[in-house]
């Protein structure tokens, strides 16, 4: 993460201050003991997140929802699905909302996952190292992916998926990102640039099919997978971004991130795939371009983000190894 990311999420956060004798109830409520300190953690956009202590020294997680598009319902049911498939994710205890300040916000309490981000030790890995945890984030994630749902994108709360089929929602990307030009030509691409680009993922939709969904962690990160002294991972946490779709989505995500962990670190362990021989490397490019349309589209609506050039820059790289143009 950046210096001026984590300023960006300071600044961001500062807006966001539930008072501590709130948080500590909460806790205590979900746990049933009585909850004594806590520290907060500044990660992520949309979230207030805490780490609370309780009596006897045991500690918990308290997630308080400040914005984004998915309720705490609705990740607590993902990673309830997680768990029956063998993940390693927290245990939930408690799903509520509160009063706060005239305003009624939700929370999620869950248990605290031990050991440490692999965020934070990657780069002190060896080779080796490296490897065995990118095996196992692949079991892992094969897993998750083995998760199979009934549409794409979001579900809601009545159950059903926002989009039925693949041709739905690539029709919804195709239209979503042709009417953001005028954001994507405000960042410095030309006109046949952006001709290019439409066109891709109008050979996306035609090209590729996705007849059977399957869940999606939506940020699958060094930051979300806890591993502990031994490097075994012990977690996978925030399923604020999961989704149904195409497993390809995760592995998209993590190759847009810019760390040690490659996608095809987690092929020796990801069980065996039809789409792996499918183009995988094809589709990769393909499904990057449309996210990184869709991201630099909503930071530059929302102006002075940090994310601008990083996200222009990486848009670029991906449409120069669909064209050809960076060989």
């Amino acid at each position: 993460m950046s210096d001026d990311y984590q300023a960006y999420l300071e600044k961001r956060h500062a807006r966001f201050q539930t008072p501590e004798e709130v948080v500590l109830a909460m806790a205590s409520r979900a746990t049933g003991r009585q909850a004594v300190a806590l520290d907060k953690i500044v990660r992520g956009n949309d979230n207030e997140v805490y780490i609370v202590s309780t009596e006897g020294g045991d500690q918990c997680v308290v997630r308080i929802y400040r914005g984004g598009e998915l309720r705490p319902q609705a990740e607590a049911w993902a990673m309830q699905q997680c768990a029956q498939a063998g993940v390693p994710v927290p245990t939930v205890h408690l799903v509520d909302q509160d009063d706060l300040d005239g305003q009624t916000v939700e929370f999620m309490v869950q248990s605290r996952v031990p050991g440490r981000p692999l965020s934070e030790v990657i780069e002190e890995l060896t080779g080796s190292e490296l490897a065995s945890v990118g095996r196992q984030a692949g079991e892992v994630l094969g897993k998750l992916h083995g998760i199979e749902v009934g549409g794409f994108y979001h579900l809601s709360q009545d159950g059903g998926w926002d989009f039925p089929t693949w041709r739905a929602v690539m029709d919804s990307a195709v239209r979503d990102r042709s009417a953001e030009k005028e954001l994507i030509l405000g960042a410095g691409f030309a006109e046949d640039e952006f001709a290019q680009m439409v066109e891709l993922l109008r050979q996306y939709r035609d090209g590729f099919d996705c007849p059977q969904p399957v869940l999606c962690h939506g940020d699958f990160l060094p930051e979300h997978i806890f591993v502990n002294s031994h490097l075994h991972i012990t977690g996978v946490l925030d399923f604020g971004g999961h989704q149904g779709g195409h497993p390809v989505h995760d592995f998209a995500v993590l190759s847009m991130a810019g760390t040690r962990l490659k996608p095809t670190m987690l092929l020796p362990g990801y069980p065996e795939s039809p789409f792996l021989a499918d183009r995988f490397e094809q589709r990769l490019l393909l499904h990057r371009l449309s996210l990184e349309m869709g991201y630099l589209a909503h930071h530059t609506r929302i102006g002075h983000h940090p994310e601008i050039a990083a996200n222009t820059h990486s848009l670029r790289e991906t449409l120069d190894a669909l064209t050809g143009r960076g060989q």
